[in-house]
């Protein structure tokens, strides 16, 4: 809720950029949320993976698009693995 609330949503695709560039500018796309997202839990000690693929999604007139969330690993083994979004309230 934190990188939701504190970053701008930009609509252009851009280039991948560092956790602490997208902390400065506070504004990106779905993957810079999880950019910073994983940057934030890892230092919390929390492991945490970017994941990517596609979603439909019901706004700009519908549709699929390509999107990025992240996924942390709450408990022990493959299983434990568990996804978030920081983009989308949802």
């Amino acid at each position: 809720a934190w990188v939701r609330g504190h970053i701008r949503q930009q609509n252009n695709i851009g280039t991948p950029r560092a956790a602490a560039e997208i902390l400065r500018t506070r504004d990106g796309v779905c993957r810079d949320y999880a950019t910073l997202f994983t940057a934030l839990a890892r230092a919390a000690g929390l492991p945490t993976r970017i994941c990517s693929g596609v979603l439909y999604f019901e706004g700009m007139g519908g549709g699929f698009f390509y999107h990025a969330w992240v996924e942390c690993q709450l408990t022990a083994g493959d299983d434990g693995w568990y996804p978030f979004d920081p983009t989308l309230d949802e």
